[in-house]
């Protein structure tokens, strides 16, 4: 994972919310992710429509004003808030990733099972319906040969992978060559 994928992850989450989780697919892969929650940006008000009554307008457009400025403070705030959470994020992410690989099997099912537990979470802190996304970037070769997992999200898998992915059939993921492709899909979505 480069910095490039870190960055477009980030502008994902900073345009509609999210939380994202990390975890390495080692032959123990159900360890704690590593996690940064990004709050939804606050909305920017809709620009009035076009009013005949000069003074209705003049109402329309000042009330606009006070709501833009509004907007701008509370945007100044939240992105400040939301930079102080994902710095410290990205500093350790770049740890974990940059930490020389020493599983000598691959326990595929066991991190689908974190991801599945990180993504079965209660929504109601988002206050709407969330999107689920799991990526596993790997050779997919499943050589712990852990029980497959049973599914409960609603989460589209997406694998970033070459090659075919036969130990994977009940997750049927879509596949990418790369994680900046993978993350340009989910921001389509």
């Amino acid at each position: 994972m480069s910095e490039d994928d870190v960055d477009l992850f980030f502008e994902v989450l900073r345009k509609c919310g999210g939380e994202l989780g990390v975890g390495l697919i080692t032959d123990d892969s159900n360890r704690s992710l590593l996690r940064v929650r990004i709050d939804a940006p606050p909305v920017k008000p809709a620009v009035p429509a076009n009013e005949s009554n000069p003074f209705a307008a003049a109402i329309k457009a000042g009330d606009y004003d006070k709501l833009k400025q509004n907007y701008d403070s509370q945007s100044a705030i939240w992105k400040e808030a939301m930079d102080k959470r994902f710095i410290p994020f990205r500093q350790d992410l770049k740890a974990l990733v940059t930490a020389a690989s020493n599983a000598p099997k691959t326990d595929l099912w066991g991190a689908v099972g974190r991801i599945e537990l990180f993504l079965g979470e209660d929504e109601s802190s988002w206050k709407t319906t969330t999107k689920r996304f799991g990526i596993l970037v790997s050779d997919c070769d499943d050589n712990v040969h852990r029980k497959p997992v049973a599914l409960k999200s609603e989460t589209i898998w997406l694998v970033v992978n070459g090659t075919p992915v036969p130990q994977l059939p009940s997750l049927a993921p879509v596949r990418f060559e790369s994680i900046g492709s993978a993350i340009r899909y989910i921001s389509a979505k």
